[in-house]
């Protein structure tokens, strides 16, 4: 009979009014905030008994109506976990202080109906379980660590990690340490007083992600636009954590952009190969084909030069003496071959010089383009890259005494 009655008395309690806690906004200091988070915690995991002490403390650092009435659902509660009636009192005279002071809070119909519930289940008590005394145990001494990071753990004095939980200590002061996945360890050093739960928030660091890159050296590398350093980099980079776009840029050279999802204390290796830019190898050729015409211009010149040589000597003889009809058409071919070769060295040395200076124009303005970012497997976006050179256009130019070549470039 008495089982069957205590299985009424958990159907009601679980039945009964809903089972919300106050929220962070009812606290407003860090230390009150700290017990507030772990008595929400101890609440979660069954620990009733540690969520009254954690809420009751934080409610004798803020004074929050929102705090009595989650003391109350943590006295209802903890009721179902040991059967002791003193709990319900309990609960119910939290609900009354809850409803005296709060007179326009939102929770005023839930403390209503449950002290209903908890005065019927009160009423149906049998008499010896009314009578029976109740043995307060002496509370025990507690350290309580919260932050923001759940899957942290703590040791105290040196022991092995546990999880974030109110723990049983000896009075006086203990070392405890924090510490999570991709995040710095911190140590406190907690004062633990008798027959009290100590509760404390410490916050944690996140770890940086460490990004070692290779490429060529003097490139430039950004990191979502800003500037980080020139490769070789001397140590890898520490970035934050998350989606990052990292770039590599060089002059003469397509800007290698990457997408990085970094995670806290992780490293990543990069490699940036940067092919060059077609304008920078058409610069390179032009270099090429303005040396050769150089070269040819020079070949032509010495020719001339050599030809002009063998007609001065002709018409030497000539204004000596006289000179046979073989040697005037000697001399008639080398004026002829004079002249054209000339004509050909300056043809080539204009085009030598306007090549050069294209040439120059296109080196000097080959500056690296940011492209869009993309993920380290995507492939090269197929089609035309607005950062490259798109066409030449060489057009022979001639006027009266001007043989020569105009050069246009797109990009």
């Amino acid at each position: 009979m008495r089982r069957f009655f205590a299985a009424l008395v958990m159907l009601a309690l679980s039945t009964g009014a809903g089972l919300s806690l106050a929220g962070p906004s009812d606290v407003d200091s860090p230390e009150a905030r700290a017990y507030f988070e772990t008595g929400a915690r101890e609440y979660e995991k069954g620990n009733y008994a540690n969520a009254v002490r954690a809420f009751e403390q934080a409610y004798a650092l803020t004074t929050r109506p929102g705090l009595l009435f989650s003391i109350a659902q943590a006295y209802r509660k903890q009721y179902g976990n040991d059967g002791k009636p003193q709990n319900l009192r309990q609960a119910v005279d939290y609900y009354r202080r809850y409803l005296a002071t709060d007179t326009t809070g939102k929770r005023r119909g839930e403390a209503d109906a449950a002290i209903k519930d908890i005065e019927a289940i009160l009423s149906r008590l049998p008499p010896e379980i009314q009578s029976t005394p109740t043995h307060e145990e002496a509370p025990s001494t507690q350290i309580s660590i919260t932050t923001q990071v759940e899957d942290a753990t703590i040791s105290i004095d040196g022991g092995p990690p546990r999880a974030l939980e109110a723990i049983d200590v000896t009075p006086g002061k203990h070392k405890v340490l924090v510490q999570a996945p991709g995040y710095f360890p911190e140590e406190r050093e907690v004062p633990a007083k008798q027959g009290q739960m100590t509760a404390l928030d410490v916050p944690l660091r996140e770890m940086p992600a460490f990004v070692s890159i290779t490429g060529p050296a003097g490139a430039s590398v950004t990191v979502d636009g800003l500037p980080k350093g020139a490769l070789p980099l001397q140590s890898p980079l520490q970035i934050e954590a998350g989606v990052r776009t990292l770039s590599v840029s060089l002059n003469g050279f397509n800007t290698f952009t990457t997408e990085l999802d970094l995670g806290r204390g992780k490293s990543e290796d990069v490699k940036a190969a940067l092919d060059r830019t077609r304008q920078r190898i058409t610069s390179f050729v032009l270099i090429g084909a303005a040396a050769t015409c150089v070269a040819g211009g020079g070949v032509m010149a010495f020719f001339a030069g050599a030809a002009g040589d063998n007609a001065k000597e002709i018409n030497d003889r000539r204004l000596a003496g006289t000179i046979s009809e073989a040697e005037l058409d000697e001399y008639l071919e080398s004026r002829e071959t004079q002249t054209a070769l000339r004509n050909g060295a300056t043809v080539a040395l204009n085009v030598a010089a306007g090549m050069g200076a294209l040439a120059f124009l296109l080196y000097y303005f080959d500056e690296p383009r940011l492209a869009p970012p993309r993920k380290k497997d995507d492939k090269k976006p197929k089609g035309p890259d607005p950062s490259r050179l798109r066409e030449i256009a060489v057009v022979p130019a001639v006027g009266p005494g001007v043989v020569g070549l105009s050069f246009g470039a797109r990009f």
